[in-house]
């Protein structure tokens, strides 16, 4: 009779970890449907009693509770396009809607609108008088670099261009000297 216990207690163990059969869940149904429990699985016999009756008879009394529903009428073919249409419009009017309430304001966006500094533990927003200023002084400067960048390319052009100035008047003296020694060579020929 003990071994049977013990099986029994394997059983219970594996029914609440999902790992028993349609066979081994009968015979634990089984074992609480009779008259001989074990003392200290007394406290099963209700639970499995319910899983081989309870549930069966609820589902039962369901059954004989619901009463059909009635039938759902079919729209015809106009109510249909109908609620077709007031879906559409209603789409239409939300994507206009949306569009509507997203599309860009007037207002000129503020990169600096509800900054602040913290300075000892204290926050101190940055009032927008400042933030202009701040706004207008990266711009001077960003002003500033445009022209110093357009200056260097002046200088660099200039350079270049006296460069080149240079090298064509060192070949033309060059060309003349070429020249003069040509016409005194010549002219001691003729001599």
């Amino acid at each position: 009779m003990e071994d049977r216990h013990t099986y029994i207690e394997q059983l219970i163990e594996r029914f609440f970890e999902g790992e028993t059969s349609l066979q081994e869940e009968q015979a634990l149904y089984a074992y609480f449907a009779g008259e001989e429990q074990a003392p200290h699985l007394q406290q099963y016999r209700e639970l499995f009693q319910y899983f081989d009756h309870g549930i069966a008879e609820e589902i039962a009394h369901q059954e004989q509770a619901d009463e059909p529903a009635p039938p759902i009428a079919p729209y015809s073919t106009f109510y249909r396009r109908l609620w077709t249409a007031v879906a559409v419009a209603a789409c239409i009017a939300a994507l206009c809607l949306f569009r509507w309430q997203s599309s860009p304001s007037e207002e000129v966006f503020n990169p600096y609108e509800g900054s602040y500094i913290i300075r000892n533990g204290v926050r101190t927003e940055i009032p927008e008088t400042v933030a202009e200023e701040l706004i207008q002084e990266i711009q001077a400067i960003e002003r500033a670099q445009r022209e110093k960048e357009r200056m260097a390319l002046y200088l660099e052009e200039q350079h270049e261009l006296t460069l080149r100035r240079t090298l064509l008047q060192e070949q033309q003296e060059q060309e003349r000297m070429r020249l003069i020694e040509w016409i005194d060579s010549v002219g001691d020929e003729l001599n």
